[in-house]
């Protein structure tokens, strides 16, 4: 089977971890096809919104064991030698982060380790009620890899972070919810139907203006607030002189519904 199957709905491009049977866990091929259809997707201009999910019973349950294994037993400098030049891994979140259109999780199962980082890696995530969260790399004597020590606490806060990462507790999706690290749970069944519809309603937004809204909040995690006011003010006076901002305020004073272009 395909590790990694790629879809598309309307102006949605849809990526589906599919190792059902390990409950999706990452292998390096799986890691090297999803950065790949990533990147494929980000130059795509017909792709306004990605979406990935898991196939199965799992979202991600992480970094395949049995991968970890052969690797533990490596010589350290070749190990640091040849994790490092896994480009896959090593720059997966900031290529997420970085990506010029959103990205939404829809995290239909278990979700643990590296499968989390994933998760927090998108911009937004919504989950089944039979999602299940656990940062279980304390479990195995790591630390959280993937981006997760720079975003949980960032999207959690400090003392919660530290909770989940230092006990390796598994929580349920309304805990999820409750702590901000989804944004919705919907059932098992309208998982993917609420996901795409929610993606279909950003697809219809202005490209140019979503791209700069991302960059901003990235950007803001690294700024004071008087350079990143000065930041807006700088990409505000570029999209002042874009079709889709002449088109958004015809379309207002029309009454109408605006046709962005992304130009």
């Amino acid at each position: 089977m395909d590790k990694v199957i790629v879809e598309r709905e309307k102006n949605t491009g849809i990526i589906t971890l599919n190792r059902p049977e390990k409950l999706n866990a990452l292998d390096f091929d799986t890691q090297r096809l999803l950065y790949d259809t990533l990147k494929e997707m980000d130059s795509d201009e017909d792709i306004r919104v990605v979406v990935i999910t898991g196939k199965g019973r799992g979202f991600c349950s992480g970094a395949d064991v049995s991968s970890l294994e052969k690797e533990g037993e490596k010589p350290l400098a070749e190990w640091v030698k040849g994790f490092v030049s896994r480009e896959s891994i090593i720059t997966l979140p900031s290529l997420i982060t970085g990506m010029g259109k959103p990205v939404i999780a829809a995290v239909n199962g278990v979700t643990a380790g590296m499968g989390v980082s994933l998760a927090l890696s998108c911009d937004i995530r919504f989950a089944s009620e039979e999602a299940k969260f656990s940062l279980a790399f304390v479990r195995r004597g790591l630390i959280p890899d993937c981006g997760a020590t720079f975003l949980l606490p960032r999207i959690v806060g400090i003392p919660k972070a530290l909770e989940l990462m230092l006990t390796g507790d598994l929580i349920d999706a309304q805990e999820a919810e409750k702590i901000g690290l989804v944004n919705r749970v919907y059932p098992a069944d309208k998982l993917m139907e609420e996901t795409l519809k929610f993606a279909d309603k950003l697809s219809k937004g202005p490209p140019l203006a979503q791209k700069f809204i991302k960059n901003a909040c990235y950007k803001s995690l690294n700024l004071d607030l008087g350079t990143q006011t000065l930041y807006e003010i700088f990409i505000q006076a570029i999209l002042r002189e874009t079709e889709d901002h002449k088109e958004g305020v015809r379309s207002f004073l029309e009454k109408r519904e605006p046709e962005f272009k992304g130009r």
